[in-house]
């Protein structure tokens, strides 16, 4: 997946490499440096992470530091009940209840069928933006 330019100005984080917190990091504030002298200021930053309650999982760091990279801005999660391999599974409700703190909205998506994933992320990114 290339940076796009679409009408909402929108930055995609295309890997998800949120076991290296701080390599994830880094490659965000990255990919915002060019994208910003190509497209400026994204209006949505789209960042694909797996979110989990374990321990050793870093998605609540990620979402701080993403708060304090963007100031201000409204945070929303779209957990994918499947992986795209369909191989495994979020809780979902688990998951909900973790992070309903941590984030403005959480939509889950539920889905086996990645073509009706892809369908059901865009139907609700366009009800959010």
């Amino acid at each position: 997946m290339e940076m796009g330019v679409h009408s909402i100005n929108a930055m995609e984080m295309p890997q998800s490499n949120d076991d290296l917190l701080s390599v994830f990091i880094s490659k965000i504030k990255k990919r915002l440096l060019i994208y910003k002298k190509i497209n400026g200021w994204p209006t949505h930053i789209m960042i694909a992470f797996c979110p989990t309650s374990e321990n050793k999982n870093r998605s609540k760091y990620i979402i701080n530091d993403i708060r304090k990279l963007f100031i201000g801005c409204e945070i929303y999660m779209l957990p994918i009940e499947y992986k795209w391999c369909g191989a495994a599974k979020l809780i979902l409700e688990n998951i909900g209840n973790e992070f309903l703190n941590e984030v403005d909205f959480i939509c889950p998506v539920s889905q086996k069928d990645n073509t009706k994933v892809g369908r059901t992320l865009k139907n609700v990114m366009d009800k959010i933006v």
